[in-house]
């Protein structure tokens, strides 16, 4: 089960995170190396972008948005985007491109911050992954306890350009609203205003409970979830990049689509903490920054509280019905019965609207991952 050779985890790209394994040689070409990460991040951002954005935007059912207001007394624009449907990526990016306020430069926000999360993730990994195998003597390929703890350690270390690059992205483009310049901007001006008390460090204010369980959940399951996808492929399927490369390459497709499914709503949860303020408990707002999109306007507590909220309040717009006479004179006869049962009904329908809200963010994320898989596949004969 265990003995995976580790070549067949070469180039299987961990969503919008680096691939399980990157050897570095002494003759390891660095300039190709981080012009490769860049051209990745390029390619890849823009779905980044359509993920956070219809992911972490509040979407709620029950009442009526306020879509459009107005930045001044004199013309009055959009302020946030209308609702981005997650399942559909084109009407999604159409709307951030026509944007007054955005525009298509705003489908590459965070491009820098990607693009050094990505290289400084490959260049740590492996080596942790490698040094504890090495403390502990472990001779096999692929282990699976040190990997998934070289993937949370790494993951956890770096969550705090994860942090920024969600904040970029939620934060408007405009000159006038925009607030971080680029990610260390971001990291000084989260660590100087978001503490939790002027005695609190730097360290318990990026790493603080509520933003590391959703990190270490990303990071454990994302990896077990592509190293179970080997196994079965290999030893259920029994398919071979050898002898049946084709087919190999489309169960990993698949499998790709299986994980995009499971990361969803975690992922969905994640970001809308990473949104809100790190000390949006004890802080008069809950966001530090004018967002290009409506966001939750209370704190959340945690990834449970998110999952709930979406779930309960979130979904598609209500549309209300008039109720003609008879429909009020038959009720006023015959007791509202068929009124209760129209109300669990409802009640029923919102909650599988709120539990399809939580995927809003699958079809960006899982083309951002066919990305990144296609790529890395292209790329990776050259190391």
């Amino acid at each position: 089960m265990f003995g995976i050779a580790e070549e067949k985890l070469e180039g299987y790209e961990l969503d919008t995170k680096p691939t399980f394994n990157f050897k570095f040689e002494e003759d390891t070409d660095w300039p190709t190396f981080f012009i490769e990460q860049l051209l990745q991040s390029i390619l890849s951002t823009p779905l980044i972008v359509l993920e956070t954005l219809s992911t972490v935007q509040i979407q709620k059912r029950n009442e009526e948005q306020h879509d459009f207001e107005s930045i001044d007394g004199n013309t009055p624009v959009p302020l946030y985007f209308k609702r981005l449907e997650g399942w559909n990526v084109a009407d999604s990016a159409k709307t951030i491109i026509d944007s007054e306020q955005e525009g298509w430069a705003s489908l590459f926000k965070g491009n820098l911050t990607q693009g050094l999360f990505q290289s400084l993730y490959k260049l740590i990994q492996p080596t942790i992954e490698e040094s504890v195998n090495d403390f502990f003597d472990v001779y096999e390929d692929v282990n699976p306890y040190t990997m998934v703890f070289s993937h949370i350690f790494t993951g956890t270390l770096l969550s705090p350009l994860e942090l920024v690059r969600t904040r970029i992205i939620v934060q408007s483009n405009n000159h006038k609203r925009k607030k971080y310049y680029g990610p260390f901007h971001a990291l000084f001006l989260i660590a100087q205003e978001e503490r939790q008390s002027p005695h609190s460090s730097i360290l318990s204010t990026f790493y603080s409970v509520k933003q590391l369980i959703p990190t270490a959940l990303v990071y454990t399951i994302s990896p077990l979830i592509r190293y179970g996808s080997v196994c079965f492929i290999e030893q259920e399927l029994g398919l071979d990049t050898t002898f049946s490369p084709v087919f190999y390459k489309l169960a990993q497709i698949c499998c790709l689509g299986v994980e995009s499914l499971v990361m969803a709503p975690i992922e969905l949860a994640r970001k809308r903490l990473q949104a809100q303020r790190l000390d949006a408990t004890t802080a008069t707002t809950q966001q530090s920054l004018d967002s290009c999109i409506e966001t939750c306007d209370r704190p959340y507590t945690g990834i449970l509280d998110v999952l709930i909220s979406v779930v309960k309040e979130e979904g598609p717009r209500k549309k209300g019905k008039s109720k003609n006479i008879s429909q009020q004179d038959w009720q006023s006869v015959y007791g509202n019965v068929e009124q209760e049962k129209e109300s669990n009904w409802k009640t029923l329908v919102g909650y599988g609207q709120g539990l399809t809200s939580l995927y809003r963010g699958f079809w960006p994320r899982y083309f951002s991952s066919l990305i990144l898989f296609v790529s890395e596949e292209i790329t990776k004969e050259d190391w």
